[in-house]
C-alpha cells in the first residue's frame, strides 16, 4: 500500500512538471508573438535582422543668411535636391520649410509651393505636388520668417534627385528686384552651403527644364521627409 502511495506521488509530481513545461513553452510562444509584432520602423514580412529607418530628415544646403532673390517672375524657384545628399533609396517628401526674401503679394492664401520630379538623363521636370504653403499677403518683410507647407499627402517611394520651390510673384513689377527684404516675395538666397562640400543647389524651373541660379546661390527652402540622408539630418519623434 506504502509503495502504491509512493507511485502515485511520483505521478504526481511528474504530471505537475509536465504541465508547468507546458505552460512555460506556451509563455514563451505569446512572448515570442508579441516581440514579433512589427514596432514603429520595421517592416510587415521583412527578413531577419531587417529594419527600415523610423527618423525624419531635412536636407539642408543653405547657410540661413539671405542675400538676395532670383529676379525673375512668374516661375517656381527653389533648391535642386540631388546626390549625393539625396539618398539612391526610395524617400519621401512630407514638409517643405522656406524663407522669403520680401512681402508677399499676390493674392494666394499662401505662397504657392511646388514640388517637381526631375529626369537627370534629359533633364526634363514633371510636377508632383502644388500647394499653398505658410505665407500670405502683408507678411514679414525682412527676410527673417521661417515658413511651413505640408504637402496635401506625403510622396512616397520617390527616388532620385527633385527640385522643390515657391511660384515667384507673377507681377510684372517685381521682374528683376533681387533685393532681400523688396516688395515682392520670392525665396531667399544664401551665398553657400553649410558644408564646404556641398556646393550651390539654387535654381529655377525654365519649361520644361531647370537653370542653376547665377551667381551660384543656394535657396533657403529645406525638405523634410523620411529616410532622408544621415549626415544632414534633422531629428523629429513620431
Amino acid at each position: 500500500m506504502r509503495r502504491n502511495g509512493r507511485v502515485a506521488f511520483v505521478a504526481t509530481v511528474a504530471a505537475l512538471a509536465l504541465v508547468a513545461m507546458t505552460y512555460t513553452a506556451a509563455a514563451e510562444v505569446r512572448q515570442a508573438k508579441r516581440t514579433n509584432i512589427p514596432q514603429i520602423g520595421q517592416v510587415i514580412n521583412e527578413a531577419p535582422g531587417t529594419k527600415t529607418p523610423d527618423v525624419v530628415g531635412t536636407i539642408t544646403y543653405d547657410d540661413n543668411i539671405p542675400v538676395a532673390r532670383d529676379g525673375t517672375s512668374n516661375v517656381p524657384v527653389g533648391n535642386l535636391f540631388v546626390a549625393p545628399w539625396v539618398p539612391a533609396g526610395a524617400h519621401s517628401i512630407a514638409k517643405v520649410t522656406f524663407r522669403l526674401a520680401g512681402c508677399f503679394t499676390t493674392p494666394y492664401v499662401g505662397a504657392r509651393a511646388l514640388v517637381h520630379d526631375i529626369n537627370p538623363t534629359a533633364m526634363t521636370v514633371m510636377q508632383l505636388a502644388a500647394f499653398s504653403a505658410g505665407a500670405g499677403p502683408g507678411v514679414n518683410c525682412n527676410g527673417a520668417a521661417l515658413y511651413t507647407g505640408m504637402l496635401p499627402a506625403p510622396i512616397m517611394g520617390h527616388t532620385g534627385p527633385f527640385f522643390a520651390g515657391i511660384l515667384n510673384t507673377p507681377f510684372a513689377g517685381c521682374a528683376g528686384n533681387t533685393m532681400v527684404g523688396g516688395t515682392c516675395e520670392g525665396v531667399a538666397l544664401s551665398m553657400g552651403g553649410v558644408d564646404p562640400g556641398m556646393g550651390f543647389h539654387g535654381a529655377r524651373v525654365n519649361g520644361a527644364g531647370y537653370v542653376v541660379l547665377a551667381p551660384a546661390r543656394n535657396a533657403i527652402f529645406r525638405v523634410t521627409g523620411d529616410n532622408l540622408p544621415v549626415e544632414l539630418m534633422g531629428f523629429g519623434v513620431k
